[in-house]
C-alpha cells in the first residue's frame, strides 16, 4: 500500500497514518496475505500443479484486487 485509503497521504514505514492517524495494521497484513499466496501460486504453477495455482491466485484476488493478479488468473486457467 503506498496511500493511505482514509486520506490517501503517502505511507512511510509504519501502521499508522501521519496524517490522519489510521491504523493500517490489518490492511497491510491482508496485503502481506495476499503477496505470499500469489507467491504460492507462482510456485505451484512451476511445479504444474494448475489446481492448486488457481486456488491460490483466486484467494489472492479476494484479499487484494490487484491487475497483476487477475492476469495471472486468466494465464494460469489458460493453461488448463
Amino acid at each position: 500500500m503506498q496511500k493511505c485509503p482514509n486520506c490517501k497521504a503517502r505511507i512511510r514505514q509504519s501502521n499508522q497514518c501521519r496524517r490522519c492517524g489510521a491504523d493500517l495494521t490489518m490492511l497491510l497484513f491482508i496485503e502481506q496475505q495476499a503477496q505470499t499466496l500469489f507467491a504460492a501460486s507462482l510456485n505451484s504453477y512451476r511445479q504444474a500443479a494448475f489446481d492448486d495455482a488457481i486456488a491460490q491466485v483466486t484467494q489472492a484476488i479476494e484479499l487484494h484486487r490487484l491487475p497483476l493478479y487477475l492476469h495471472w488468473y486468466r494465464f494460469v486457467d489458460a493453461s488448463e
